[in-house]
């Protein structure tokens, strides 16, 4: 009885392991190290657009990661479906540009070499095979 309680724990560590390990990815022309949570739910949400340096902000999020659901919940205070709705609403009223989804490091890397004022949602575990490696910081 006692390996049947403990196999739930041990599931619900490794998915927190998971998702400790997506970071914030910040650009070359960032300007700044590191980004405040409000900072980013601004930015992601389309309410900011220029770094403090006057650099505009390009954001992007590395679709299929573990811990997703923590971002759009911890950061952005929504679910996926509603983080959806929410930039379907926006374009068709003609405010924002939507976050571009990659699905690959490679494509993730093409992004922030081709976006200097550019901030990113990815997994740690990705970034460390890129050469340079970007700037990045857990989750705030």
């Amino acid at each position: 009885m006692k390996l049947l309680f403990s196999l739930p724990a041990a599931l619900l560590l490794a998915a927190g392991a998971a998702q400790a390990n997506n970071v914030i990815v910040l650009g070359s022309g960032a300007g700044e190290a590191k980004v405040s949570a409000a900072d980013a739910r601004d930015m992601f949400l389309g309410r900011k657009t220029l770094w403090a340096n006057g650099t505009k902000v390009r954001v992007c999020l590395l679709r299929g990661i573990p811990g997703d659901d923590r971002f759009y919940a911890e950061l952005l205070d929504k679910d996926e479906r509603q983080f959806n709705a929410y930039w379907v609403r926006r374009l068709f009223s003609g405010n924002g540009v939507p976050p571009v989804m990659v699905t690959s490091p490679k494509e993730l890397q093409d992004f922030l070499a081709g976006n200097p004022g550019g901030l990113c949602y990815a997994s740690a575990d990705l970034l460390s095979g890129m050469s340079p490696a970007p700037k990045s910081h857990p989750l705030p």
